[in-house]
């Protein structure tokens, strides 16, 4: 698996967006490729987040307000003892 990044998050645990990940978000929300390189800043310092779980996963959605297109950039990321990787990411007009 090839990895286009790996960072901590704001809860210092490792969380990485995966190329087969990429793949998947871009052709999915295309209008999101531009945005690429502000996601690693986004789970580090979300202006808010949201958790969820299930059994022993544990799912965070990180919030950014963005100017344009005037919506909040949304990064979810899925996690399971401590490790996480990104599940998806797009554009959302509410926390």
């Amino acid at each position: 698996m090839t990895l286009l990044f790996s960072v901590k998050d704001l809860h210092g645990r490792v969380i990485y967006l995966s190329t087969e990940r990429w793949k998947h978000i871009s052709k999915r929300h295309p209008h999101i490729v531009p945005y690429l390189y502000e996601i690693p800043s986004i789970l580090q310092h979300p202006l808010s987040w949201k958790k969820a779980s299930s059994h022993k996963v544990h799912y965070i959605a990180y919030f950014k307000a963005h100017p344009f297109p005037e919506k909040f950039l949304v990064v979810v990321g899925k996690y399971l003892n401590n490790h996480g990787f990104i599940v998806t990411a797009h554009f959302t007009k509410h926390l």
